[in-house]
């Protein structure tokens, strides 16, 4: 399958005011339901180097703390914070570079057949400026999730909430706190639509196609976390079933494990970048065909 030619307009601002929610969670999962098979697998090479990264980080910050005596808080307190931004870093330059190769399938000539394969031709293209984005990004929310984390633990030892509440206050304000963030996002498709454009010029137009759209992102990720919980919940539940009525061993066990982790991560990833570049390409007639050509995976 061909698709027709995807090039974003030029969006002034009364047009932007023609975008509402339901047209772009319609156009979003349309095209997400009509192309799943093709976004899962570009999804699963970024979502298996995610989570390989994940273990071997893991073991080797397991490694570096048996084999150091830190008695100091300050000095923990700041390897424990390095620690955790450089594992947020590595995940969002992942994700901004996946969010970029479905960017790309947007924006492309006509007469171009993009294979699953080559999802990732243009986004290598501009690698640091993809990198750049995600890390700025992920900066000013590691910094503002810690303030905040402060700010609410001092709150809360005041105040000696129960523990649900507790969990809803953090919970909202880390979810307004990625709204806020996420208005950065159409940054990503702006580049992918505009080789030539800066990063400067992307992050503008992403903030201003955005505006007024943050209530949007919480909702959108607040769905997105509770259908990950429910999706991870049911993976751990049926694994735990064939761990007791079959005879699969340890090892593969743990590989199966992993793989369905994966697997749920590579299906569940996708929604939140394609209403990026919904909102970033902004109103218009909807494409008939599917996106991306279905071509295997070479």
């Amino acid at each position: 399958m061909s698709s027709p030619q995807y090039g974003a307009p030029s969006i002034s601002g009364p047009e932007i005011q023609r975008l509402t929610w339901p047209y772009v969670l319609h156009r979003t999962y349309t095209l997400y339901a009509r192309n799943f098979w093709a976004y899962f697998r570009i999804a699963l090479l970024p979502m298996a180097v995610a989570y390989l990264f994940s273990y071997a980080f893991s073991q080797v910050y397991g490694q570096f703390f048996n084999n150091k005596h830190i008695t100091e808080f300050l000095q923990a307190y700041l390897i424990v914070s390095l620690y955790g931004w450089i594992k947020g870093a590595v995940y969002w330059i992942i994700s901004a570079f996946f969010c970029a190769a479905l960017a790309a399938t947007f924006y492309r000539d006509q007469a171009s057949s993009l294979a699953i394969s080559d999802a990732y031709t243009l986004p290598r293209h501009r690698i640091g400026a993809i990198a750049t984005i995600a890390l700025l990004s992920w900066t000013v929310f590691f910094i503002g999730r810690s303030s905040l984390s402060v700010a609410l633990d001092y709150l809360m030892r005041r105040t000696h909430p129960n523990r649900w509440i507790e969990t809803a206050v953090i919970d909202v304000f880390l979810l307004a706190l990625a709204g806020l963030v996420a208005r950065w996002g159409l940054s990503i498709p702006a580049l992918m639509h505009n080789p030539k454009i800066s990063i400067r010029e992307a992050l503008r137009i992403s903030v201003q196609r955005t505006e007024n759209w943050e209530a949007f992102f919480m909702l959108f990720l607040a769905k997105t976390g509770v259908s990950a919980y429910v999706g991870y919940w049911l993976v751990r539940e049926g694994m735990h079933w064939v761990w007791y009525h079959s005879s699969v061993g340890a090892t593969a066990y743990v590989w199966i494990e992993r793989a369905l982790y994966i697997c749920l991560a590579a299906a569940l990833e996708s929604p939140l970048f394609i209403a990026f570049s919904v909102l970033h390409q902004g109103p218009g007639e909807p494409q008939e065909a599917a996106v991306i050509s279905p071509v295997p995976v070479s």
